[in-house]
């Protein structure tokens, strides 16, 4: 079978070693992104973040630890929703969507600009009891397989057309 994705795309992601560090994705994601936006035209790609207050500085869709740690997917759900608090304002569009990744594997996140809500809803914690606020099937797509791949390519061509439809 084919992938969806540009073969250079999946050779890099292949490249990544077992037991891959945070920074092992960067070059993979970046490959993807300037490949599926065009970025000789009016599209831009900077996935690095400006470092928040009292945040460790990390790229918009990684942390470094690993997807089954409950406390690694609060650190990635409080983050992504932090950002797009901090961003969803200023967006133009109607919608704003995060990507956060834990190697190929992803969950989508939305800023709705009218309702000034992010989904998926969050889960509250309680101080008494371990809650897990960011449940692990949150990440059940995997952009290396073709269910996966077609969810994201079609998340990529909405915001496309979103930013055409605006200008």
């Amino acid at each position: 079978m084919a992938s969806i994705w540009n073969e250079n795309v999946v050779k890099r992601f292949r490249s990544v070693p077992p037991n891959p560090r945070e920074n092992d994705f960067h070059a993979p994601y970046n490959k993807l992104l300037c490949t599926e936006f065009d970025i000789t035209g009016k599209y831009s790609v900077a996935p690095q973040a400006y470092p928040q207050p009292n945040t460790k500085s990390t790229i918009d869709f990684f942390v470094e630890y690993t997807i089954e740690f409950i406390s690694s997917r609060e650190e990635a759900d409080e983050q992504i929703r932090k950002r797009l608090k901090d961003i969803g304002p200023l967006c133009p569009l109607g919608n704003l969507y995060g990507v956060f990744a834990f190697g190929t594997k992803y969950a989508i996140y939305n800023y709705m600009k009218d309702s000034r809500r992010i989904e998926p809803a969050p889960i509250p914690s309680d101080p008494n009891l371990t809650v897990d606020t960011a449940p692990i099937e949150r990440w059940n797509k995997d952009l290396m397989e073709k269910d996966g791949a077609l969810h994201l390519k079609e998340l990529f061509q909405c915001v496309v057309q979103m930013c055409e439809a605006i200008g």
